[in-house]
């Protein structure tokens, strides 16, 4: 039944993808006669991530290389709510909008809002710095005199990962860009700038953890559960939205249990608060602690920047904690480590090889017990940890 769910949502998902497409062929037609822009006119530049916070972070060294290229020109991110905090207090962003239609995290009333507001300005430069529909479905009703980027998922309709086409509309440029499929999601933003001139793969981050959020997470630490500030602790990061790249309780449990059993460090689980009960079950209140839904990104930042190591699944945190410069073990199922994998020198991946990988993780048809991720041992996880402890 699941699997039948699964299908049915691709199937919508490729009738929308195509009727985007459609609808905008027939804007440009009706736009043909439209002026390319001049670079030097750029003074509102518009990014549309509403996907992850984690490839929001992705963006940032796009942003940062904007912002050196237009340093007049006012930028403005279009982001989920929930990533609106961590990047509220960011030099790159003059303005963030938080965007999209999930009740829980922005009303109805709030989407309306937004839309409404965007509707009232005419951007320069609009760039979609991954593809999604959601992506395609802003860049289709704001208003801007030109586009860059991945205009549309052209993913639906072929393999889950391609070679695909930066798109360029109303702007003079002689080079072409595309993003390809062995390279990192964060060259494949950068890539999009390649038509503006602008070639830099450097990956220079700019997360800045203000005083504030580091006083309030020492006294948090201190306060609940007697952390004293420079005391070594690991974050513990099991959650993901995408059922499919989660890791088991038990196998969870175990490798706590490891690696308590080799030295003094104490544990901290980060999650949802949705996921708070669940995870309480990995918690014994001396050793590991829970803080599933205590903390906004902001303070999360702020945690993770204290940390001696973090340990977790593919997911925000763990780009948050890469970001960081803090040193990761990452568990990888279904992505693939070299496109979607924590960025830097400081972590280490554990993945087990299958012909299905990657997949577009909306089901798995293979039969529990045999799945990428439960392939993964604690024992491999543990390996992961020393190697990590060897090379620093």
């Amino acid at each position: 039944m699941a699997n039948l769910r699964a299908i049915s949502r691709r199937s919508l998902k490729k009738t929308l993808a195509r009727c985007f497409i459609l609808f905008d062929r027939c804007k440009e037609l009706i736009a043909s006669k439209n002026m390319p822009i001049d670079l030097n006119d750029i003074k509102r530049i518009l990014i549309v991530e509403m996907q992850g916070f984690g490839d929001t972070l992705a963006v940032l060294p796009t942003a940062k290389a904007l912002k050196e290229k237009f340093p007049e020109a006012k930028l403005t991110l279009i982001t989920q709510k929930v990533a609106k905090d961590l990047f509220k207090n960011s030099h790159i962003f003059d303005e963030i909008i938080p965007l999209g239609i999930s009740k829980t995290k922005l009303g109805v009333t709030d989407f309306i809002r937004s839309i409404s507001k965007l509707r009232q300005v005419e951007y320069d430069l609009l760039i979609i710095p991954s593809w999604s529909l959601r992506h395609t479905a802003v860049s289709l009703i704001i208003r801007s005199k030109a586009k860059l980027g991945y205009l549309h998922d052209y993913s639906l309709r072929l393999t889950y990962h391609n070679d695909f086409p930066v798109e360029a509309r109303n702007i003079v440029t002689k080079k072409e860009a595309k993003y390809f499929k062995e390279e990192h999601i964060i060259i494949r933003a950068l890539k999009t700038l390649e038509p503006l001139g602008i070639q830099n793969e450097e990956v220079r981050y700019q997360i800045e953890v203000f005083p504030k959020e580091r006083i309030y997470v020492s006294e948090l630490l201190q306060r609940r559960f007697g952390l004293n500030e420079g005391q070594d602790f690991i974050i513990i990061s099991p959650g993901a939205v995408w059922k499919e790249r989660a890791w088991s309780l038990k196998n969870w449990k175990k490798l706590i249990e490891m690696l308590s059993a080799r030295n003094n460090l104490k544990f901290i689980i980060i999650g949802s608060a949705e996921e708070r009960e669940t995870y309480s079950l990995l918690c014994d209140g001396l050793r590991s602690i829970n803080l599933c839904g205590q903390l906004n990104l902001s303070q999360l930042a702020a945690l993770i920047e204290k940390c001696f190591a973090f340990i977790g699944v593919d997911s925000g945190p763990m780009h948050l904690a890469a970001a960081l410069n803090k040193p990761v073990v990452a568990l990888f199922g279904p992505n693939i480590p070299e496109v979607s994998g924590p960025k830097g020198d400081l972590n280490f991946v554990v993945q087990k090889e299958m012909q299905c990988r990657p997949c577009n993780q909306d089901y798995c048809p293979v039969p529990k017990g045999k799945r990428c991720m439960d392939l993964i041992s604690p024992e491999d996880v543990l390996r992961a940890y020393n190697h990590l402890m060897t090379k620093l």
